[in-house]
């Protein structure tokens, strides 16, 4: 059934709902998919490699809203991971020498606790001292225990949607349910967790007032909402709060970058090669991975 003004579409998440009416979508996708990989990765990146087969991209510092890193030529931010195809592209890419591996470091969930840190809600912040998977203890305290981990990917969504400033409408889509549901779980959230809506309400309240959103060094993103409708209005506050969390950890991650450029920089053993987001990608020794 077509929502009102839509016509018919052939995109993947339409094709996904009538996978099995004709073993000729699966195909399709399937086509589409190494089409995509072909000419996005395998082709550019082998044409991008220089004589000693390595690629280099550039990395801009003001590429983006919120302060991330953005890279380009090739964009090695972006190279697939959620299939498995598009994780041998992943697997092409290999330390320079026999004695070299590389090596990622992951600020793990480093927006959530952020979330923690600004909100100080007692419960959030006793789940990351505490180390315990998140998601789980937030799918507990929505839906209890005996039904925590088969909606723990609710929770995730939510958890990370409410930091990315997403809406009912949004979750719904997300998560391919009625948006009633989608309200009734993000009303469930903020009842459990109220010292979180209560933060996010006054980074909006603040917003509104100054125009700007900061970060936690202090930066900060400049909206203008002279003149503006309510819907605008919406969209501005939705990338205003998106701005405290991903600049942060923008600005938290750039902080590590110039920490671990300073320890090792006599060292010529390690040398840091990539930045993709709330990651750190080494080059280093493979003896003294463990110890590193």
């Amino acid at each position: 059934e077509l929502p009102q003004n839509k016509s018919h579409s052939t995109d993947e998440k339409s094709l996904l709902k009538i996978l099995d009416k004709h073993p000729s979508i699966a195909l399709i996708l399937e086509y589409r998919e190494l089409n995509k990989l072909f000419n996005t990765y395998t082709t550019p990146l082998l044409r991008l490699k220089d004589k000693d087969d390595k690629i280099h991209t550039t990395f801009i510092q003001t590429g983006t809203a919120t302060g991330r890193l953005s890279s380009h030529s090739p964009n090695l931010q972006n190279i697939p991971v959620r299939s498995p195809k598009g994780l041998l592209i992943r697997k092409g890419f290999i330390a320079s020498s026999k004695e070299y591996c590389l090596l990622g470091v992951d600020y793990s969930q480093i927006e959530l606790r952020l979330l923690a840190h600004f909100s100080q809600d007692k419960d959030l912040m006793e789940a990351f001292l505490k180390g315990r998977d998140i998601h789980l203890e937030t799918s507990k305290a929505l839906f209890g225990g005996d039904l925590a981990k088969e909606k723990r990917s609710i929770a995730k969504s939510i958890n990370f949607g409410l930091v990315y400033g997403m809406g009912s409408k949004k979750l719904s889509e997300t998560l391919n349910i009625p948006l009633n549901e989608a309200k009734s779980y993000i009303e469930a959230y903020f009842k459990r967790f109220p010292s979180i809506k209560d933060y996010l309400n006054r980074m909006k309240e603040e917003i509104l007032k100054t125009s700007k959103a900061f970060t936690l060094l202090g930066r900060y993103r400049v909206f203008d909402f002279n003149g503006v409708n309510d819907y605008v209005k919406g969209n501005y506050l939705r990338e205003g709060v998106n701005a405290i969390f991903q600049g942060s950890a923008s600005d938290l991650l750039k902080l590590g970058m110039l920490k671990v450029s300073e320890r090792f920089k006599n060292n010529p053993s390690v040398r840091l090669l990539l930045q993709v987001h709330d990651e750190l990608i080494f080059e280093i020794e493979e003896k003294n991975a463990l110890e590193l």
